[in-house]
């Protein structure tokens, strides 16, 4: 949590699905933020809370490249050969030399 301006605070959430996490629905993450308004004696005058939920989906048929991985060893993990990937990619300048976070 950082502050922005007094009185306010923000957040970042940062979340890399997995292969295997891409649903035809979306995910719902729910978050409940809270305020608490104290008086010059620093005890607590009131309490507020409020819930928001967001939908987030996630792409089917995308997957980013990890480090160290190949592309025949991702076509392998996904049962299919390095030319079947391959030409499902075809903007791939060198297919023997893809880098961390490639999309494929």
């Amino acid at each position: 949590v950082n502050g922005t301006r007094q009185g306010e605070a923000g957040a970042v959430l940062r979340w890399t699905p997995r292969r295997g996490q891409d649903l035809h629905e979306p995910y719902r993450l729910c978050f409940v933020s809270q305020a608490v308004a104290l008086s010059a004696a620093r005890q607590q005058d009131a309490q507020y809370a409020a819930r928001t939920c967001i939908h987030i989906k996630v792409r089917k048929c995308q997957y980013c490249a990890q480090s160290g991985e190949s592309l025949e060893s991702v076509a392998r993990s996904l049962g299919m050969d390095h030319l079947q990937m391959y030409m499902l990619n075809p903007y791939l300048r060198r297919p023997d030399q893809i880098h961390p976070k490639t999309v494929l």
